[in-house]
């Protein structure tokens, strides 16, 4: 009986001659090149700190009374707090009411401040909310360990847009409110990813 050869078994990815070279090397080599790579890094990211200190004034606060105070409303949007699934949910609301929801959850270990881009940027066509989920910036921040498990972080933001009487939103998350936006859709139909 002839055996029978599979393509793709014979086949030999292309790549460039540097790549080749650098897996080629010896491990000394390679693992010079990893660090030079790394420390290149590094690098700039030091060098881009400086340069930010240095276009930024040295008298700003390191944390921005904007995080939370409501006089600052009218620059990015307007704070609020529901009692939300048995803890009090803090959020920044803009754009116009009535219109499509759009939610955004940050990422760890952030706030609402995260998407102030966001925020105004899709305020003039969106309903825009950008919230400090449960245990961050000024929402509650139960001691429990298993007050942040999946039901209870999927509860407040379906508890959230219940509130917010919308019965469909679109979901935005990044980071840990990428993890939680994902157990979101699981649980309820009516979201747009």
């Amino acid at each position: 009986m002839q055996k029978l050869q599979d393509s793709r078994l014979n086949h030999t990815p292309k790549t460039s001659p540097l790549f080749s070279k650098l897996f080629n090397a010896s491990a000394p080599v390679q693992s010079t090149i990893y660090y030079l790579l790394g420390l290149t890094s590094f690098v700039t990211y030091v060098i881009s700190g400086l340069i930010s200190k240095l276009l930024t004034s040295s008298s700003a606060p390191l944390n921005p009374d904007i995080l939370d105070d409501p006089s600052e409303a009218t620059t990015i949007g307007v704070h609020r707090t529901l009692l939300v699934n048995g803890i009090n949910l803090h959020f920044v609301e803009t754009g116009k009411s009535g219109t499509r929801l759009i939610l955004l959850l940050h990422g760890y270990p952030e706030n609402w401040f995260t998407w102030r881009n966001q925020l105004v940027a899709l305020a003039d066509v969106f309903h825009v909310v950008a919230v400090d989920m449960r245990g961050y910036g000024n929402s509650s921040k139960p001691s429990e360990a298993g007050a942040y498990d999946r039901d209870a972080l999927v509860g407040d933001i379906v508890g959230l847009v219940a509130a917010l009487k919308y019965k469909s939103f679109v979901l935005v998350g990044n980071d840990w409110g990428g993890i939680v936006a994902q157990f979101v859709i699981f649980i309820i139909d009516h979201v747009i990813f």
